[in-house]
């Protein structure tokens, strides 16, 4: 079963937070093509949505042109 987190994505020199989809060898698999906005039922969810966003500050950026081109391979 794969995995996934958020990741910061350049578009166009502008940077955003996607939902990024590794495959069970940790290859990327799938991203959401509109950035994600932060969530949560109530203030307590949100702040856990925000803290692992936040995570992605820490991950190397990723291509958004570059992640156009993976092609989306279902789970087994």
């Amino acid at each position: 079963m794969g995995t996934w987190n958020y990741r910061v994505v350049r578009k166009e020199e502008k940077l955003a937070i996607h939902e990024v989809y590794y495959d069970d060898n940790g290859e990327i698999n799938a991203f959401t093509s509109l950035p994600i906005a932060p969530y949560g039922e109530d203030i307590e969810d949100l702040g856990y949505t925000l803290g692992f966003m936040k995570r992605a500050l820490e991950l190397p950026v990723l291509d958004y042109d570059e992640l156009m081109l993976i092609e989306y391979r279902p789970p087994d």
